[in-house]
């Protein structure tokens, strides 16, 4: 084993960073797109939907839960 010190550049740096929020980001849309499927839309329209952070997920679910047929929440929504 060196004592030689361990030398890193900017890049470096920001890659942890970077791939911990791509991380939370890949949840998040997961954590998403379940939700929107478990209150009633296609896996389709769910992950349609799920990739739009713009799109109010209590707003979509309510959508549904008032009988709104999933291809007009769909509109509604995007």
């Amino acid at each position: 084993m060196t004592d030689q010190p361990i030398v890193m550049d900017d890049t470096d740096v920001i890659e942890i960073p970077l791939a911990r929020r791509e991380g939370e980001e890949e949840r998040v849309l997961a954590w998403r797109e379940s939700e929107l499927k478990r209150a009633g839309y296609s896996a389709d329209d769910a992950f349609e939907l799920a990739i739009h952070p713009d799109v109010d997920l209590h707003a979509a679910i309510d959508l549904i839960s008032r009988g709104c047929p999933s291809v007009t929440a769909v509109r509604i929504l995007l």
